[in-house]
C-alpha cells in the first residue's frame, strides 16, 4: 500500500484479501495542513499490479468537514425494472457553517436484495459541495431506501426514498405441469400437477389481473376443470387436466397479453386386444423354420396402435418352438418372431 505524499497520510504497509477477494484498510491523516490537501492511495499486489488511485482530501479542521447531506432530488424516485435515470440522485454536502462542502465521496448503499447501480457509482461533491448521480433500477421490484453516506469521518447521511414498479407483460413462462402423461380418464390434480403459467414482464415479474386463454389441441385430448382465467397478484393462473380416450401427444396453451405458454402432454396407450399383421396360415417343413415371421400389433380399444407392450408367443396346440418367445411391441405397436 503506497501514498502519494507519505507525510500526509498513513496507512498499513500491507493487507490480506478475504474469502471474497476484497481488502480493506484504514489510513489516518498525518500532522497538521494549513489548507486542504490531496493524496492518493494505491494498492500493488503480489504480482506488481496497481489499483486505480482512491482519492482523499486532508483538511485543517472538522469545521471544514460536511456536517450534513441535503437532497435536491424529488421527493422519491420512482420508476420501472431495468430503467435508467439521469441525474436522478442530487445531493448537496453542507459544512457546518453552511458553505457548500467540496472533494466529499458519497457512499450509495441500496437494500440487500436490490440489484441497482449508479453512475458514478461514488459521486463527489463539486466546489459548492453538489453531487449527482444517475441510477440504473435492476430486475426486482419493489419499493425501498438508498442510504447516501459522505466518506468523511462523521459520516453524515441521507436517506432516498425510490419504488420500481414491474414493467410491461412481455412474456408467457410455464411454471409447473409441463411434460405429463397418464392413462385415459385421469385427472392431474396432485402435488405440482396442475399446469401453472404466469404472464411476466422482462424480468419474470408477475403482471396481475390480465384475462387468460386456455386451448386444448387437438380438443378431444383432454378437458380442462378448475381453470383460472385472470392472473392473480404474482402473474399466474392454473387448470387441472383431465386425459381423455385419445390416446398420444396433445398440448395446452396459456394465452394472455399477447403472449402464450405451451405444455406437452401426453395420454397413455393401454393395450386391451392383439389384432394379426402377418405370417398367418404358413405351411412350414419339419424341423425348418417358417419363411415369415408372425407379426402381430398391441392396440388399445380405439385401434391406436400401443408400443412397450410384452407379447408371449406359445404353441397351443402341434408340433413346434417360438423363437423369441418373449418380444417388446416396438414403436408402431408391432412383435414378431419365429
Amino acid at each position: 500500500i503506497s501514498t502519494s505524499f507519505p507525510g500526509s497520510v498513513s496507512c498499513p504497509a500491507q493487507t490480506l484479501t478475504d474469502a471474497k477477494g476484497e481488502a480493506a484498510v484504514r489510513c489516518t491523516a498525518g500532522g497538521p495542513v494549513t489548507s486542504s490537501t490531496g493524496a492518493d492511495i494505491r494498492f500493488t499486489d503480489g504480482l506488481g499490479r496497481t489499483s486505480d488511485p482512491f482519492n482523499i482530501t486532508i483538511v485543517p479542521s472538522t469545521a471544514d468537514l460536511p456536517a450534513s447531506l441535503e437532497s435536491e432530488s424529488d421527493a422519491a424516485l420512482v420508476g420501472t425494472v431495468r430503467e435508467s435515470l439521469p441525474n436522478a440522485i442530487r445531493l448537496r454536502a453542507f459544512k457546518s457553517n453552511g458553505q457548500g462542502a467540496g472533494e466529499v465521496g458519497i457512499a450509495l448503499n441500496v437494500p440487500e436484495g436490490f440489484d441497482m447501480t449508479f453512475d458514478p457509482r461514488v459521486p463527489v461533491t463539486n466546489s459548492s459541495g453538489a453531487a449527482t448521480a444517475a441510477v440504473n433500477f435492476g430486475c426486482r421490484a419493489g419499493a425501498g431506501t438508498i442510504r447516501a453516506i459522505g466518506l468523511t469521518q462523521n459520516q453524515p447521511a441521507l436517506s432516498i426514498n425510490f419504488t420500481i414498479n414491474r414493467g410491461p407483460a412481455s412474456q408467457m413462462i410455464k411454471r409447473q405441469g409441463d411434460g405429463q402423461s397418464g392413462n385415459p380418464g385421469r385427472l392431474l390434480s396432485g402435488p405440482g400437477q396442475a399446469l401453472l403459467a404466469r404472464l411476466a414482464d422482462s424480468c419474470g415479474n408477475g403482471v396481475g389481473r390480465e384475462r387468460v386463454e386456455w386451448r386444448v389441441s387437438p380438443p378431444e385430448a383432454a378437458t380442462l376443470e378448475n381453470v383460472v382465467t385472470t392472473t392473480n397478484d404474482v402473474g399466474e393462473a392454473s387448470a387441472l387436466v383431465r386425459f381423455g380416450n385419445r390416446a398420444g401427444a396433445f398440448t395446452v396453451t396459456a394465452l394472455a397479453g399477447g403472449f402464450s405458454a405451451t405444455f406437452n402432454l401426453t395420454v397413455n396407450v393401454v393395450a386391451s386386444r392383439l389384432v394379426l399383421v402377418s405370417g398367418n396360415n404358413q405351411n412350414v417343413v419339419l424341423g425348418q423354420a417358417s419363411s415369415q415371421q408372425l407379426v402381430v400389433e398391441t392396440q388399445d380399444a380405439n385401434g391406436v396402435a400401443a408400443p412397450g407392450v410384452d407379447v408371449n408367443f406359445r404353441v397351443t396346440a402341434g408340433a413346434g418352438t417360438v423363437n423369441p418367445a418373449r418380444v417388446t411391441s416396438n414403436a408402431q405397436g408391432r412383435a414378431a418372431t419365429t
